[in-house]
Protein backbone atom coordinates (compact mmCIF):
# COMPACT_ATOMS: atom_id res chain seq x y z
CA UNK A 1 0.00 0.00 0.00
CA UNK A 2 2.92 2.21 1.20
CA UNK A 3 4.51 1.38 -3.07
CA UNK A 4 0.79 2.67 -4.20
CA UNK A 5 0.60 5.64 -2.22
CA UNK A 6 4.06 7.43 -2.81
CA UNK A 7 3.82 6.04 -6.65
CA UNK A 8 0.43 8.49 -6.70
CA UNK A 9 2.43 11.16 -5.11
CA UNK A 10 5.19 10.67 -7.84
CA UNK A 11 2.34 10.07 -10.63
CA UNK A 12 0.35 13.12 -10.24
CA UNK A 13 2.95 15.98 -9.45
CA UNK A 14 4.78 14.96 -12.29
CA UNK A 15 1.73 14.60 -14.50
CA UNK A 16 0.84 18.05 -13.31
CA UNK A 17 4.00 19.71 -13.72
CA UNK A 18 4.71 17.89 -16.95
CA UNK A 19 1.56 18.73 -18.38
CA UNK A 20 1.64 22.54 -17.11
CA UNK A 21 5.44 22.73 -19.31
CA UNK A 22 3.92 21.29 -22.64
CA UNK A 23 0.95 23.79 -22.60
CA UNK A 24 3.53 26.70 -21.56
CA UNK A 25 6.39 25.19 -24.08
CA UNK A 26 4.68 23.74 -26.76
CA UNK A 27 0.89 24.40 -27.25
CA UNK A 28 0.82 27.94 -26.58
CA UNK A 29 3.56 29.01 -28.74
CA UNK A 30 2.65 26.83 -31.73
CA UNK A 31 -1.33 28.17 -31.60
CA UNK A 32 0.05 31.86 -31.72
CA UNK A 33 2.79 30.65 -34.46
CA UNK A 34 0.56 28.55 -36.54
CA UNK A 35 -3.44 29.58 -36.33
CA UNK A 36 -4.20 32.82 -38.41
CA UNK A 37 -5.52 35.41 -35.99
CA UNK A 38 -4.76 35.52 -32.39
CA UNK A 39 -8.44 35.15 -31.43
CA UNK A 40 -8.19 31.50 -32.48
CA UNK A 41 -4.82 31.04 -30.78
CA UNK A 42 -6.26 32.57 -27.79
CA UNK A 43 -9.51 30.22 -27.91
CA UNK A 44 -7.13 27.37 -28.31
CA UNK A 45 -4.94 27.88 -25.31
CA UNK A 46 -7.89 29.16 -23.10
CA UNK A 47 -9.70 25.87 -23.46
CA UNK A 48 -6.36 23.79 -23.29
CA UNK A 49 -6.00 25.84 -19.92
CA UNK A 50 -9.11 25.36 -18.51
CA UNK A 51 -8.38 21.73 -18.84
CA UNK A 52 -5.29 21.67 -17.44
CA UNK A 53 -6.39 23.60 -14.46
CA UNK A 54 -8.94 21.34 -13.79
CA UNK A 55 -6.30 18.53 -13.93
CA UNK A 56 -4.24 20.03 -11.50
CA UNK A 57 -6.98 20.92 -8.99
CA UNK A 58 -7.79 16.80 -9.17
CA UNK A 59 -4.04 16.08 -9.10
CA UNK A 60 -2.93 18.62 -6.21
CA UNK A 61 -6.28 17.13 -4.13
CA UNK A 62 -4.84 13.21 -4.83
CA UNK A 63 -1.04 14.43 -3.99
CA UNK A 64 -2.77 15.92 -0.87
CA UNK A 65 -4.82 12.83 -0.07
CA UNK A 66 -1.98 9.75 -0.69
CA UNK A 67 0.44 12.32 1.02
CA UNK A 68 -1.74 12.39 4.30
CA UNK A 69 -2.44 8.59 4.25
CA UNK A 70 1.14 7.82 4.20
CA UNK A 71 1.54 9.47 7.49
CA UNK A 72 -1.30 11.12 9.03
CA UNK A 73 -1.99 15.04 8.78
CA UNK A 74 1.52 15.58 10.17
CA UNK A 75 2.81 15.16 6.98
CA UNK A 76 0.59 17.90 5.15
CA UNK A 77 2.89 20.30 6.99
CA UNK A 78 6.00 19.47 5.26
CA UNK A 79 7.21 21.43 2.52
CA UNK A 80 5.96 19.13 -0.29
CA UNK A 81 2.41 18.74 0.91
CA UNK A 82 2.56 23.26 1.25
CA UNK A 83 4.29 23.61 -1.65
CA UNK A 84 0.80 21.79 -3.23
CA UNK A 85 -1.44 23.81 -1.38
CA UNK A 86 0.54 26.75 -2.67
CA UNK A 87 0.01 25.64 -6.77
CA UNK A 88 -3.26 24.41 -5.49
CA UNK A 89 -4.21 27.69 -4.76
CA UNK A 90 -2.45 29.49 -7.43
CA UNK A 91 -4.31 27.46 -10.00
CA UNK A 92 -7.76 28.24 -8.57
CA UNK A 93 -7.15 31.65 -8.50
CA UNK A 94 -6.03 31.23 -12.54
CA UNK A 95 -8.70 29.45 -13.13
CA UNK A 96 -12.03 31.02 -11.22
CA UNK A 97 -10.21 34.87 -11.09
CA UNK A 98 -7.65 35.61 -14.08
CA UNK A 99 -9.25 33.26 -16.78
CA UNK A 100 -12.82 34.66 -15.79
CA UNK A 101 -11.52 37.88 -16.27
CA UNK A 102 -9.79 37.38 -19.36
CA UNK A 103 -13.30 36.12 -21.06
CA UNK A 104 -14.89 39.31 -19.73
CA UNK A 105 -12.26 41.74 -21.66
CA UNK A 106 -12.27 39.72 -24.51
CA UNK A 107 -15.90 39.96 -24.93
CA UNK A 108 -15.65 43.74 -24.14
CA UNK A 109 -13.13 44.23 -27.02
CA UNK A 110 -14.72 42.17 -29.41
CA UNK A 111 -18.35 44.40 -28.91
CA UNK A 112 -16.55 47.45 -29.20
CA UNK A 113 -13.91 46.40 -31.97
CA UNK A 114 -16.07 43.53 -33.82
CA UNK A 115 -12.72 41.60 -33.27
CA UNK A 116 -9.73 41.82 -30.98
CA UNK A 117 -7.02 44.32 -31.48
CA UNK A 118 -3.59 43.08 -31.38
CA UNK A 119 -2.37 45.57 -28.78
CA UNK A 120 -4.95 44.88 -26.63
CA UNK A 121 -4.79 41.14 -27.08
CA UNK A 122 -0.82 41.33 -26.27
CA UNK A 123 -1.78 43.13 -23.12
CA UNK A 124 -4.57 40.21 -21.51
CA UNK A 125 -2.06 37.75 -23.12
CA UNK A 126 0.91 39.35 -20.73
CA UNK A 127 -1.82 39.05 -17.68
CA UNK A 128 -2.21 35.61 -18.05
CA UNK A 129 1.52 35.17 -18.48
CA UNK A 130 2.84 37.21 -15.67
CA UNK A 131 0.60 34.95 -13.52
CA UNK A 132 1.75 32.25 -14.67
CA UNK A 133 5.27 33.01 -14.31
CA UNK A 134 4.91 31.94 -10.70
CA UNK A 135 3.94 28.63 -11.05
CA UNK A 136 7.28 27.31 -12.43
CA UNK A 137 9.11 28.13 -9.23
CA UNK A 138 6.10 26.87 -7.44
CA UNK A 139 7.15 23.44 -9.46
CA UNK A 140 10.44 23.70 -9.38
CA UNK A 141 10.83 23.60 -6.09
CA UNK A 142 7.91 20.71 -5.81
CA UNK A 143 9.84 18.23 -8.13
CA UNK A 144 13.33 18.91 -6.13
CA UNK A 145 10.88 17.93 -2.69
CA UNK A 146 9.31 14.88 -4.69
CA UNK A 147 12.75 13.99 -5.97
CA UNK A 148 14.66 14.17 -2.30
CA UNK A 149 11.56 12.33 -0.90
CA UNK A 150 11.68 9.18 -3.35
CA UNK A 151 15.46 9.38 -2.84
CA UNK A 152 15.72 9.38 0.89
CA UNK A 153 13.02 6.23 0.47
CA UNK A 154 15.50 4.39 -2.09
CA UNK A 155 18.26 5.26 0.36
CA UNK A 156 16.33 3.52 3.53
CA UNK A 157 15.58 0.47 1.57
CA UNK A 158 18.77 -0.15 0.55
CA UNK A 159 20.26 0.34 3.58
Amino acid sequence: MTTMLRFLLIFTLGTWVGAGLFVTIVVAQAAFRQLPTPDLAGAVVGYTLTRLHLMGLTAGIIFLLATAALGGSANLARPAAVLVVLMIALTAASEFGVTPRMASLREQMVAAHGSALEGSARGVRSLEDGFQSLRPVVQERQVGEVVRRAADGYRRRVA
